[in-house]
């Protein structure tokens, strides 16, 4: 598939140009819209917390409880079928898109972040281990951060969705980042706890409400970062409309 970014940054849309009988795999709620010749292949509900979707389909129980940041995503299969084919495709919230092309060590994002994949990429949901370390201390503010793996033995593409700008970051050692705003990073480096309690006071507490999620990516590699925390955004934004009366 070729895939053509527009309109960027901040209200980005993706134009997916598929062969005859190429098919990609998207989020349901990404999809603006596809020409005529494009079919739904198939259609999966992806529970995180199950490992994959067949998991998923059996019904297995979650680990955990769910939250904003770790709903279900719907995943379809779009074929294009007799003739080349075209998705658009945008991300949940105002901001641009990431095109990665897949290597051998993968990369890991954001579950909010999936816009769109090629069918041979393998999304890896059961990183529970992961989950602990990023939910660590973290306040409302700073919701945890639920991880999913994407690796694939073959060439293949990932396109994540980002709540604002998006800013690659080249880790030659250790980078210390507030995990809200980490949209994406390579599955070589290293994630551990960045050993900064802000609670208990110091400069970084005065830049920082107490107990953020921040965490120390420790290596090389690259990490890719966006400008908004969607899921404070959200809340901040939420509190701003009128309430609704029964």
């Amino acid at each position: 598939m070729k895939v053509h970014i527009g309109y960027r940054p901040a209200q980005s849309v993706a134009r997916v140009n598929l062969d005859t009988g190429e098919s990609v795999i998207v989020d349901h709620s990404a999809t603006v819209g596809m020409s005529p010749n494009v079919r739904l292949a198939a259609l999966e509900h992806s529970d995180r917390h199950a490992h994959g979707a067949g998991a998923a389909a059996r019904g297995a129980e979650p680990k955990h409880p769910p939250s904003a940041v770790a709903e279900p995503i719907q995943r379809a299969s779009l074929c294009a079928q007799g003739a080349p084919g075209e998705v658009l495709l945008a991300a949940r919230w105002p901001g641009d898109l990431l095109l990665l092309e897949l290597m051998p060590g993968g990369y890991l994002f954001q579950s909010t972040a999936f816009v769109a994949a090629s069918p041979d990429v393998r999304l890896d949901e059961q990183l529970d281990g992961l989950d602990a370390l990023f939910s660590l201390g973290a306040t409302p503010e700073a919701a945890p951060v639920h991880a999913i793996k994407a690796r694939s033995e073959q060439p293949g593409q990932l396109l994540l969705g980002a709540c604002g700008a998006i800013e690659p970051l080249e880790c030659e050692g250790e980078l210390i980042l507030e995990m809200g705003h980490v949209l994406a990073w390579e599955a070589a480096l290293e994630v551990r706890d960045a050993g900064v309690d802000v609670a208990r006071g110091g400069w970084l507490a005065r830049l920082t409400p107490a107990r953020r999620a921040l965490r120390c990516f420790a290596g090389r590699g690259r990490v890719w970062v966006q400008t908004r925390d969607p899921v404070a955004l959200g809340r901040r934004l939420g509190r701003a409309l009128p309430r609704r009366h029964a």
